[in-house]
C-alpha cells in the first residue's frame, strides 16, 4: 500500500493483520459484491465501493 513500509518478513506482516485486521465489515450500498466459499465451508465476502471507475472503499467479511 502506498505510504506504507514493505517488511522483507512476510510472516511478520500476516502476523500484524491477524491481530489487527483491517477493512473488516460490508459496505452497505457497495457497487460491487463478490463471495466465494471453499471446500471446508469456510466464505468470504467482498464489498467495493466504486467512484469514477476506481475503488474508493473496500472490506471484506470473513467466516469459518
Amino acid at each position: 500500500m502506498a505510504g506504507e513500509t514493505e517488511d522483507p518478513d512476510p510472516r511478520r506482516l500476516l502476523e500484524e493483520h491477524v491481530r489487527s485486521p483491517r477493512n473488516l465489515g460490508r459496505i452497505s450500498h457497495a457497487d460491487g459484491l463478490g463471495q466465494a466459499v471453499n471446500e471446508c465451508g469456510d466464505t468470504i465476502e467482498v464489498t467495493v465501493e466504486v467512484r469514477d471507475g476506481r475503488v474508493v472503499r473496500i472490506a471484506v467479511m470473513p467466516r469459518g
